[in-house]
């Protein structure tokens, strides 16, 4: 006796990644923006917030290229590495953290990152996200050691434990 099962098999896509050569920047909450009476329009507070956001979803669609099985479906893992420019004033030859306000919060960096791999395809909503790894750095040190300059590493896969992650290609 055979078992069929109800959904057709389905290729798992091998994990998504890239860099990003551009200084990270967070999601910065939206302020409207117009006079009374005028159309009123909604603006980022944060000044690089697009430009990294874009550069992001150029990376994205760059290593998207030729890959079958995206935007993926279901849950997914992400895991991000922030690496930031060390100041010059800093200590040479002591560890130092990037947890000034100038680097963002970790969860407005991810925010943004999220919602580029969105506007990329990668990934239908990033309400899909149910494993984040994310780390921030300064560029030579820690988790950021391969950077040389400020920039972003992205990683996207299907969650380990989900069942069914991609779409057939349709067409």
């Amino acid at each position: 006796m055979t078992t069929s099962s109800p959904l057709p098999a389905r290729a798992i896509p091998a994990p998504l990644q890239f860099t990003v050569e551009h200084k990270p920047a967070p999601k910065g909450s939206l302020a409207p923006k117009g006079r009374r009476g005028q159309r009123v329009r909604l603006v980022e507070q944060v000044k690089g917030s697009k430009p990294f956001r874009v550069a992001v979803a150029e990376a994205a669609r760059a290593a998207l290229a030729g890959r079958a099985g995206f935007p993926l479906v279901g849950p997914v893992e992400v895991q991000m590495v922030c690496a930031f420019v060390k100041p010059p004033s800093y200590p040479k030859r002591r560890r130092c953290w990037p947890v000034s306000q100038g680097t963002g919060d970790m969860d407005k960096l991810a925010r943004n990152v999220l919602d580029a791999l969105t506007d990329a395809g990668v990934v239908g909503d990033d309400s899909q996200v149910c494993r984040l790894i994310a780390d921030k750095d300064y560029a030579g040190h820690g988790v950021a050691h391969a950077f040389t300059d400020a920039g972003a590493w992205v990683m996207v896969r299907p969650h380990p434990d989900a069942e069914v992650v991609a779409l057939e290609p349709t067409g």
